[in-house]
């Protein structure tokens, strides 16, 4: 059950709302790629083409940061954590499929529901995509939460190349209106 402050509570069907964020994501990627079908992504996206599987990694991610937000009023913000090599010697691989989506989830107050909640939307995730992958990941959501206490984790690093994450999605509040970008 999520809490919708305005409405009220609701019932919310992961596993379908999982479905559907897959399908949306194998529609960007469909459009980014210039395809005419979205059969041709998702067999991009099972060969293993970088490219498909960046786009879709990344419009998964939106479509995770909005139903957090759809479904819990204390998150304010999603964000992806993007991989970025530890010194300038060493090569980022890129991302598979099955590797696990990792965001970072700027909330209010850290709660075990709102973990609880990211649990259960990557185990929707891990289900609807279970005959895409060649084996099921423990975890398809790796999140790491931070509150305005601890929002250093969301800036730039100055030791070394380390942007700060990719904004995915955002709750509009007067709090972050007022705050200069």
């Amino acid at each position: 059950m999520v809490i919708d402050e305005r409405a009220g509570p609701m019932t919310v069907d992961l596993v379908d709302k999982a479905e559907r964020m897959i399908e949306a994501a194998v529609a960007v990627t469909t459009g980014r790629m210039n395809l005419s079908a979205p059969w041709q992504a998702r067999a991009l996206l099972i060969q293993g083409n970088e490219a498909a599987i960046g786009y879709f990694r990344h419009e998964l991610g939106q479509q995770i940061g909005s139903a957090l937000l759809m479904m819990d009023p204390r998150v304010v913000a999603v964000y992806e954590d993007l991989d970025m090599p530890d010194s300038e010697e060493e090569i980022v691989l890129a991302p598979e499929l099955v590797d696990p989506l990792r965001v970072v989830v700027h909330v209010e107050n850290e709660s075990p529901a709102i973990v609880a909640l990211v649990r259960a939307i990557g185990d929707g995730l891990a289900h609807a995509l279970r005959d895409a992958l060649p084996h099921q990941p423990r975890e398809y959501i790796a999140a790491t939460y931070v509150t305005d206490a601890s929002s250093r984790r969301l800036m730039a690093r100055s030791n070394g190349y380390r942007p700060a994450p990719a904004l995915l999605a955002i709750r509009p509040t007067e709090r972050l209106a007022a705050q200069p970008a």
